[in-house]
């Protein structure tokens, strides 16, 4: 069995979005000083796409290395290793705490309503053989039967020439449903090479592995391109919610994320729409690097209009 590799530094930060659903959205088995915790994988948190709690598994590892990252911290942390049972096995088990819980168990919300599993990082498809493995085995387990996987990737490996990853092994599945959310990083070659650092002709790659997954959706697959630099909120204090960033080229100005590459209009806008909850979004997140962020955003009031050039949200008034 394929080897996994995750990070759990984040947990805090997932189960703290369950509060609304789980009373008190904290972990029971940390609440309780379990010394498995310290390697489970399995996390909470409020599932965007669907309006729900989910599990959250976040991998460790990354290959590229986004300027507004918002899990730079993960790389100082160290890797958890996993086998793909033991995986469903972190997940089995936290779905039982949840369960147990006393206050939980009182909540709106019951742990047997969960029905998604997300999928993120750093890059699930740098370790896509253990993921596949992985799906198998929820495939055939009844206490995931229906259950939404949501795989967010940024497509390179996937859309490179000679690509080793399969993904008609998807199709395979019989029980799951499957969203893939395709994060591009930018829209042409030129905002892609500046966000990440990487080589423009990454951004093809991606392009290409979006191509490959629509090639494979149907009822139970569904595929979507999202403009993947939003962050979640992590600024407190009343006075940051007049806020706004901008996210900037290297020049200062205003990135334009209508100017389409070609091969981005041809490979994907000509099939369906790109995805993003509000136009350049970026929302300053604990975990990311401040000294490479600044380099490509600018934070401005919303009431007074004031604009500052290579400033977090969080620096904006001192």
């Amino acid at each position: 069995m394929k080897l996994g590799y995750y990070s759990n530094v984040m947990f805090y930060s997932y189960w703290l979005q369950c509060k609304n659903y789980f009373r008190w959205g904290f972990d029971p088995c940390r609440k309780m000083k379990k010394s498995c915790v310290k390697n489970c994988v399995s996390m909470c948190e409020r599932s965007h796409e669907f309006g729900i709690p989910s599990f959250v598994l976040h991998v460790w590892g990354c290959n590229l290395r986004c300027k507004f990252c918002w899990a730079e911290c993960i790389y100082n942390s160290e890797k958890i290793e996993k086998k793909p049972q033991e995986v469903v096995e972190d997940l089995l088990c936290k779905l039982q705490m949840l369960n147990s819980d006393q206050w939980i168990s009182r909540s709106r919300v019951k742990p047997n309503d969960i029905k998604c599993i997300r999928i993120t990082g750093h890059e699930p498809t740098l370790q896509w053989d253990h993921i596949i493995e992985l799906l198998n085995l929820l495939d055939e387990r009844k206490e995931f039967s229906d259950f939404w996987i949501n795989i967010q990737t940024n497509g390179v490996l996937v859309g490179k020439p000679n690509s080793k990853i399969n993904v008609t092994e998807l199709k395979d599945l019989e029980n799951l449903k499957i969203r893939i959310e395709i994060s591009f990083k930018g829209v042409n070659p030129k905002q892609f090479e500046w966000l990440t650092g990487m080589p423009s002709e990454l951004f093809y790659h991606q392009c290409d592995a979006f191509d490959k997954f629509w090639g494979v959706r149907s009822d139970k697959i569904h595929i979507v391109p999202e403009l993947g630099i939003s962050h979640c909120n992590r600024l407190k204090g009343k006075k940051f919610q007049e806020l706004g960033v901008i996210i900037i080229d290297e020049d200062g100005d205003k990135l334009d994320f209508s100017d389409f590459d070609p091969y981005f209009k041809e490979k994907i806008l000509l099939k369906t729409s790109l995805e993003t909850s509000e136009e350049n979004e970026f929302q300053q997140f604990s975990g990311i690097n401040k000294d490479r962020a600044r380099e490509v955003i600018a934070s401005y009031s919303k009431t007074s209009g004031e604009i500052k050039k290579k400033c977090l949200p969080s620096e904006f008034y001192s």
